[in-house]
């Protein structure tokens, strides 16, 4: 994909996912906190999720940075170079800090609007996660087993 597509596509469709995202999410939330004791509202989770989202601010830089090496390397042809190795950590360490920093703003916000500690609104997010996530998986093992010819 040519990159003005990629940076199309992100600008189209990025937001109206995130959204889409931050509906499901404070719904699922909403679900599993109060099967925990917890008492926020949907809107007050909504909210929770849109802060833990601000480091992803930070994130467009990194990755616009990354598509202009990836871009710049691949024109030359020096993919093996120790500079487009090196960018490549710096990126993905990076990214990784954002996202901690992202669930650790998720957490405190979750906890504080449930009224839970953090370590009960990791709960309850492990909680909505696998409420989405189980079901997912037990169809694509059933689908592995049905395709596979071993469902028998």
């Amino acid at each position: 994909m040519p990159i003005w597509g990629f940076l199309l596509l992100a600008v189209i469709v990025g937001p109206i996912l995130g959204i889409i995202g931050l509906y499901i999410g404070s719904a699922l939330l909403h679900l599993t906190g109060r099967w925990i004791g917890g008492t926020a509202s949907r809107q007050h989770l909504r909210t929770a999720i849109a802060w833990a989202m601000i480091p992803n601010i930070f994130a467009i830089p990194i990755i616009l940075l990354m598509l202009l090496i990836f871009v710049w390397f691949e024109s030359n042809n020096v993919q093996g170079t120790m500079f487009f190795a090196v960018s490549l950590i710096i990126i993905g360490i990076s990214m990784i800090i954002l996202g901690f920093w992202s669930m650790i703003i998720l957490l405190k916000c979750v906890g504080e609007v449930q009224g839970f500690s953090a370590w009960k609104a990791l709960g309850n997010s492990i909680l909505a996660f696998l409420i989405v996530f189980v079901p997912i998986f037990l169809v694509m093992i059933f689908v592995i087993f049905v395709f596979s010819g071993n469902l028998t």
